[in-house]
């Protein structure tokens, strides 16, 4: 994915367009695509209808998978969301769905380090992500993202909502010092750093 340019990023928006969500990864359970499903049916008709959500990704190879992605598809159709989500299978890259969206959505509770996150930030696009895991660590609300309660499918609608009625996609702000520490070098350094403590603490305790 390529960096943003430097400096606020900001997604051009007419009042009138809808709020494009995206989302990036496996169609399996644990991914919780599912709460969001569960979300958009909640919203009220007029706040629904202002809402995209477009998804990348195919099921894991087994069968679970398999029924679970068709389940999703289904859900889909009877929850009547079939004008608003689109599930667009396994891409070769993210980089064009993240020139599409206002917002990438990461549901899951458990992410020790989301790779979408991570992705969907050094595109300048924000996140609403579950507050758990390495997403508190990447995230700060208001500024390059929101948090919602875990597993919680009406504080996602809650965020959702607001990002639909409110101005706060316009004042978000997605830096590329966010991203710093999480580049190859400083992980490489810090590695290093990790090494050279253990092979001094080797050391001292040899016989």
């Amino acid at each position: 994915v390529a960096r943003a340019a430097a400096g606020p990023a900001r997604r051009p928006r007419r009042p009138a367009d809808p709020v494009r969500l995206g989302g990036v990864g496996a169609l399996v359970a644990w991914k919780r695509w599912d709460l969001v499903l569960a979300a958009l049916a909640s919203l009220p008709a007029p706040v629904r209808a202002r809402v995209r959500f477009d998804q990348i990704g195919a099921p894991a190879n087994d069968a679970a998978s398999r029924h679970h992605a068709a389940e999703l598809r289904r859900q889909t159709t009877l929850r009547g969301l079939a004008d608003i989500v689109t599930w667009r299978g396994e891409q070769p890259s993210a980089e064009p769905l993240l020139r599409e969206v206002d917002c990438l959505v990461v549901a899951s509770r458990h992410e020790p380090l989301s790779v979408a996150l991570l992705e969907a930030l050094r595109a300048g696009v924000p996140v609403v992500a579950s507050r758990s895991g390495g997403n508190c660590d990447l995230l700060t609300e208001g500024r390059n993202g929101w948090f919602f309660a875990p597993d919680d499918a009406a504080d996602l609608a809650r965020v959702i909502a607001r990002l639909v009625e409110g101005d706060a996609l316009a004042r978000v702000e997605v830096r590329p010092a966010d991203l710093a520490r999480f580049e190859a070098g400083p992980v490489a350094e810090e590695w290093a750093r990790i090494y050279q403590r253990l092979l001094g603490s080797a050391a001292e305790h040899r016989p």
